[in-house]
């Protein structure tokens, strides 16, 4: 090839490489960085600089290139960390002649990559809820249908002011303790998720949250996930002895946001300890173990504190955020 040619195969490269959605990075067998292009480095913290010729360690201590260099087989659609974010990887080994000479990896934010299934996702989850408001709401209406057609008047009466009743305490409580509107949605989505299973979700009644919620994408994101483990743990749990409940306290101080969530479960695996907030932990098989991690390096980026107690009798996630970001 002429002087010309090899220079815009070059160029092309370099080209291509930046114009594409995903991060791409490439190693060599001593693990050193060869190619990252702009969308990888714009996930990782600014200061850690330009990463061509530095150890790939410094940058994606938990990448598994090492891994796939070693076995020489490839991973794809594997979920995995980096900087704050959960993406969706798929690793290469790169092979001459049969022999591993470096590994690839591409990976892309998961919000980013799945950008139209989540507002899916977002409609299943409000199709779920008006569904099991239906389903209870059509019991009623059944049970109402039968009391009258046998002339029972009075209860019927009865269970229409206890439905109202209950109606209008839920509202007047929301109303006057938890005023956010994108955290009183997702509290009721889970309320109704967890009726449906049999477990009562209890807000406690010193709850309170202010109209707009301090740092409310990541509360957001810690409620789902930590009520979500919950009433999965409640589930896996054999205990006929205690009511299935899990108890969320959110509560806005003078400095700081606290949250919890307790549940009454069997409580976290003996094995995990404080694995619990890494990467994959979990018993629940392979792909999962990635909710409490990034949960927990949300919370960590913006300077807050993160603890899980666990015993027997249940578990408690707790969550203390500072009201400004440090």
């Amino acid at each position: 090839m002429e002087p010309h040619e090899i220079a815009f195969l070059s160029q092309q490269q370099a080209a291509i490489l930046e114009s594409i959605r995903e991060g791409i990075i490439a190693v060599d067998t001593k693990g050193t960085i060869t190619t990252f292009n702009r969308e990888a480095k714009n996930m990782l913290p600014e200061e850690l600089g330009d990463p061509i010729g530095k150890a790939l360690t410094n940058f994606l201590p938990g990448s598994r290139l090492k891994e796939v260099m070693d076995q020489g087989t490839s991973h794809f659609d594997q979920p995995m960390i980096v900087g704050n974010s959960l993406v969706v990887v798929n690793r290469i080994p790169v092979k001459i002649n049969g022999k591993v000479i470096g590994a690839v990896a591409s990976f892309r934010d998961k919000l980013h990559l799945d950008q139209l299934d989540q507002r899916l996702a977002d409609i299943g989850q409000y199709v779920d809820t008006l569904r099991s408001q239906r389903h209870e709401f059509m019991n009623r209406l059944h049970l109402i249908s039968g009391l009258i057609q046998m002339n029972e008047y009075d209860l019927v009466r009865e269970l229409i002011d206890d439905v109202n009743s209950e109606q209008q305490d839920a509202l007047d409580f929301f109303l006057a303790r938890v005023r956010d509107p994108a955290i009183v949605g997702v509290l009721i989505g889970k309320m109704h998720r967890a009726k449906e299973l049999g477990i009562q979700l209890k807000i406690s009644d010193d709850s309170r949250v202010p109209l707009h919620c301090p740092h409310r994408e990541t509360v957001l994101t810690i409620l789902g996930n930590a009520i979500e483990n919950a009433m999965e743990a409640i589930n896996m749990a054999d205990k006929d002895d205690q009511p299935a409940l899990i108890t969320v306290h959110i509560k806005e101080e003078a400095e700081r946001l606290s949250i919890e969530v307790n549940d009454t479960g069997p409580g976290i695996e003996p094995e995990l300890g404080e694995e619990i907030f890494e990467d994959g932990a979990t018993t629940k098989g392979q792909g999962r173990g990635f909710g409490l991690a990034l949960v927990s390096r949300l919370v960590s980026r913006l300077n807050g504190d993160i603890f899980m107690i666990s015993s027997p009798e249940g578990a408690t996630l707790q969550v203390n955020l500072p009201k400004m970001e440090g």
